[in-house]
């Protein structure tokens, strides 16, 4: 839930904080005080774009904070695997805007970019306005809707990996069929694949080549040195001859004879790896010829691709095509095959989506049923309605929500018969059933009852207020009777101050608060309005 806000500097708000129950808070003010601010500041610090223009008159830099207790499990494990651990219960969000449009970001006080605090929040704060509404409209977004009723993506996840790999399939036969090479494209394949087929190459045999050119050029030296080695050793000098000579010499000392011998015998050893190492020396003026030869290509070869692992990837690549081309009619039988394996696959897939959705489809229907009734409008009629399509990423459905809003009419599509009163209402009885089911901790309706009145309004108020026993409801309002219902009211209003003009918003005692309902109801101040809005406040405090 939202615990407060704190604006600094943000559009008209010179600097307020403002402290929200757990519970139903209304916001209340006359047209033009700046209602929308409040919800303005919140998509801003919530991860909203934005720009410098937020930034207010005389400042240089906006600044919003929004402290959040948090006990939805998503969030909770972002914040986690974003390096938050041992949480305290208040977690603190905010975002700066400069006057330049530099923003910074903070989730307790460390930087983060801008998506972290969206995925974190977009879990446990739902912000809904006028413009959500005409989203509703929109016949492309019902299928979405009715997804997020589901609350089960593994079907729809299923569907759209199988969906993926057919459409990766069907690029991969025309990109096959595509590639047909001319006779002399062949010719020149050939030749350069019979080029590098001659040579064979392979890292280790490429480095087994270098280095033995590497020895074979330090011949002259190598066998100098073994020769003169073995002279001094078994041969000319006989210094292991010498040494043997003088075993007898150390029988009194035993620590030194021990030594002795042990010395000797490990020189008699380096003089026997001597012995085979030159023996084994040769020079073949032959194998050095065709060594240099067999590194001259690969040198060729490596120029023109670039390097080794490039070469060999070539040779790969080189065998691949005339491996289609020379089987290119049982390839593409393969392909298809392949194909069809996965279209019934995503067909499957995409059949069981659609039972699910059909499924859930009436127990939506139930759903937003009993929530329009609860809502006044008990002639109302909802029904979601399946027409087939072409395959695409969401599956086979094109998904209308239909609606009738009059007893004894038929329904029709939603865009075409509700009218803005009872969008909302139809609106908010979607938002019970969404918050519920996806644990929304704060929710936020801004003028979301545009278009009623009356005992509508009351209904809606205790909509809210029903809401509100599970969820924190905040709800900007212009109907008395909504402000009514909730436990807390705010005042938001504006105020010319020198030569600037600032909003401010308030919590209202109990007796500015019925002084502003009967304002808001009559637009004066005198004892029959007073009295009618202590009536309306006490019937929405009783709900």
């Amino acid at each position: 839930m939202l615990v407060s806000l704190y604006i600094k500097n943000f559009i008209l708000i010179e600097e307020m904080r403002v402290d929200l129950s757990d519970t139903f808070n209304a916001f209340t003010g006359e047209t033009g005080a700046g209602k929308s601010l409040f919800v303005d500041a919140l998509n801003f610090v919530s991860g909203e774009r934005s720009s410098a223009s937020v930034v207010g008159p005389k400042s240089d830099k906006a600044y919003v904070e929004a402290a959040f207790i948090i006990n939805h499990e998503t969030s909770l494990n972002i914040l986690k695997n974003l390096g938050f651990d041992g949480l305290d219960e208040i977690q603190v969000f905010s975002r700066e805007m400069q006057d330049n449009g530099r923003s910074i970001s903070r989730i307790n006080g460390r930087v983060v970019n801008l998506k972290s605090i969206k995925d974190v929040l977009e879990s446990i704060i739902d912000i809904h306005s006028q413009h959500e509404t005409q989203y509703l409209m929109h016949n492309g977004h019902h299928i979405h809707l009715l997804d997020k009723f589901i609350n089960d993506k593994n079907a729809l996840e299923s569907y759209q990996t199988a969906y993926k790999k057919y459409l990766d399939k069907r690029v991969e036969i025309e990109d096959f069929e595509k590639n047909q090479y001319s006779s002399t494209d062949i010719i020149l394949l050939k030749e350069a694949l019979e080029e590098i087929h001659l040579l064979n190459p392979s890292i280790e045999d490429y480095e087994e080549t270098d280095m033995t050119l590497k020895e074979m050029e330090n011949f002259e030296s190598a066998k100098s040195n073994l020769n003169l080695i073995e002279a001094v050793l078994t041969k000319d000098e006989d210094v292991l001859g010498s040494l043997h000579g003088l075993m007898d010499k150390f029988q009194d000392w035993d620590q030194l004879n021990e030594r002795f011998k042990e010395a000797y015998y490990l020189l008699e050893d380096v003089s026997y790896e001597i012995s085979k190492k030159n023996d084994a020396l040769y020079f073949s003026e032959y194998e050095f010829e065709h060594l240099n030869q067999r590194m001259a290509q690969y040198t060729q070869l490596i120029r023109r691709y670039g390097s080794l692992d490039q070469l060999l990837v070539k040779q790969v690549e080189m065998q691949n095509i005339m491996n289609n081309i020379d089987h290119y009619a049982d390839i593409l039988i393969d392909l298809k095959n392949e194909l069809k394996l996965i279209y019934d696959d995503m067909v499957d897939k995409a059949d069981k989506l659609r039972s699910l959705r059909q499924e859930y489809a009436i127990n939506l229907e139930h759903a937003v049923q009993s929530q329009l009734k609860d809502l006044m409008l008990e002639n109302g009629v909802f029904k979601v309605h399946f027409d087939p399509v072409d395959f695409n990423q969401y599956g086979q459905d094109r998904v209308v929500f239909m609606v009738s809003m009059n007893k004894g009419m038929a329904v029709s599509e939603l865009s075409k018969v509700a009218s803005g009163g009872e969008l909302s209402r139809l609106m908010l009885g979607l938002k019970v059933i969404f918050s519920r089911i996806q644990g929304t901790e704060t929710l936020i309706f801004d003028e979301i009852d545009a278009g009623v009145s009356g005992r509508v309004a009351f209904k809606i108020g205790e909509k809210m207020k029903a809401i509100s026993k599970n969820a924190q409801v905040i709800s900007i309002t212009h109907l008395p009777a909504v402000a009514a219902c909730a436990d807390h009211h705010y005042q938001i209003s504006k105020h010319e101050i020198e030569d600037k003009t600032i909003t401010k918003i308030e919590l209202m005692s109990q007796a500015d608060r019925i002084d502003h309902l009967a304002i808001m109801m009559t637009g004066s101040l005198d004892e029959k309005s007073i009295g009618a809005a202590q009536e309306t406040l006490l019937k929405g405090q009783s709900l």
